[in-house]
């Protein structure tokens, strides 16, 4: 089964339109992670950085903090994503 991207998963969990291509991209990403803990572990991973993110800051785009900060995340020789730890 072919994963997610990291640009998929960081689209999704940071749409702001409803377009005919969000709305593809969600119908994508739902189905997928229906299918698959994995990334079903990194969108839920990644959206709540992006909550925390929303939350606590004013200014900056989540992609750019994302890309800077986790770039070259993978998932790791177990199977599960590397997601970084989470703190509330």
């Amino acid at each position: 089964m072919k994963h997610l991207t990291v640009d998929e998963i960081l689209d999704f969990v940071s749409l702001t339109d409803l377009s005919r291509e969000s709305v593809e991209l969600a119908a994508k990403v739902n189905g997928h992670t229906r299918r698959c803990e994995q990334c079903r572990k990194t969108v839920c991973a990644f959206q709540e950085i992006y909550d925390q993110f929303v939350r606590y800051s004013a200014e900056g785009s989540f992609k750019n903090f994302i890309s800077e900060h986790f770039s070259g995340m993978t998932p790791s020789a177990s199977g599960e994503p590397d997601a970084p730890e989470m703190s509330r």
